[in-house]
């Protein structure tokens, strides 16, 4: 890794306009290794942006304090673009950005290889980005400033569920370590991640129960919403906690969420280690991807018909 490190370090040295981006919708890893490397960077003399051009979900807006963020930006000013967290260059959060452009191109990401840009930085036995964004500024010998440590913490809690995903390893734990002594509250980050709307949330979860759907020869437990019934819920609602909870279920070797949007639809997928089952690959059928226990995709084919074919790849796990 420390080979990768160096040839990054060189690219950015050479480097006088550099543009950061995370995934679309992006998330406290996405948002937090993003404002973090912006932080190190600028402390390092680079002019640096980061672009977020979807929606942010409103209990992330904590971390802007430090750093700010653009919503539209002219991609061919930069000389590099340093996309993180992304896992297929279709969900970098540039929506105009052309893959084939030759502007240089730097990846740091944990999610399993799939289509991401050159120079590849990938771990998927890290946790989270943002785990991996503390190694590299380790490497580039950046003071960790209380802010800076602040926004790797949230993305590492965040796409750790609170240290309690199974990604979660003693490195993990100690590089928390290391960031709580720059002074950071671990207490406002687990409180602003975790802040609900409790009346949105009772609502959502009482219609995704009724609308699951299970499928005892393949193991897949289905939701799928029309945008006319999601109407009465906020854009940026959180269905993580529901189909984390789902996928425990004896029934379901996954979990399929299915949500009509900008005139297609959305589908997160989910399941447990011990059911032995990789989302990431069932996403790849629709040109998604993500990790093994947690992925997702875009897709204009109707859900019936996305529900097939992932029931279908689930009996073909089974034989």
């Amino acid at each position: 890794m420390e080979e990768l490190f160096s040839v990054a370090q060189k690219i950015i040295g050479q480097s006088r306009q550099i543009l950061i981006a995370g995934h679309q919708d992006p998330d406290a890893d996405s948002l937090g290794s993003s404002l973090a490397l912006k932080l190190a960077l600028e402390n390092l003399g680079k002019k640096t942006e980061v672009v977020v051009q979807t929606p942010l979900a409103p209990n992330l807006k904590f971390l802007l304090d430090f750093g700010r963020i653009r919503n539209s930006v002219d991609w061919e000013k930069s000389d590099l673009i340093i996309g993180l967290d992304y896992g297929n260059i279709k969900r970098l959060d540039i929506l105009d950005f052309n893959p084939q452009s030759e502007i240089n191109f730097l990846t740091f990401d944990h999610h399993l290889p799939d289509n991401q840009k050159e120079l590849k930085i990938i771990r998927p036995d890290f946790s989270s980005t943002s785990e991996l964004i503390f190694y590299f500024l380790k490497y580039l010998k950046v003071p960790f400033s209380p802010g800076l440590a602040f926004c790797l913490l949230a993305g590492i809690f965040d796409d750790t569920d609170g240290f309690r995903h199974s990604t979660t390893s003693s490195q993990t734990l100690e590089t928390a370590a290391e960031l709580l002594k720059k002074g950071v509250s671990l207490t406002k980050i687990a409180k602003n991640i975790r802040q609900k709307d409790l009346t949105g949330e009772t609502k959502l979860w009482s219609r995704t129960l009724e609308k699951i759907q299970i499928d005892p020869d393949s193991g897949l437990l289905a939701i799928f919403f029309s945008s006319e019934e999601l109407k009465d819920f906020p854009d940026d609602f959180v269905k993580s906690p529901i189909l984390n909870l789902l996928a425990g279920a004896p029934e379901a070797r996954a979990v399929l969420f299915l949500q009509e949007k900008n005139g297609g639809w959305e589908g997160s997928l989910r399941s447990q280690k011990e059911k032995e089952v990789n989302v990431a690959e069932l996403a790849k059928i629709f040109g998604g991807g993500g990790h093994p226990l947690a992925a997702g995709f875009k897709t204009t084919e109707a859900p019936e018909i996305v529900t097939e074919k992932i029931k279908t790849a689930l009996k073909n796990l089974n034989g």
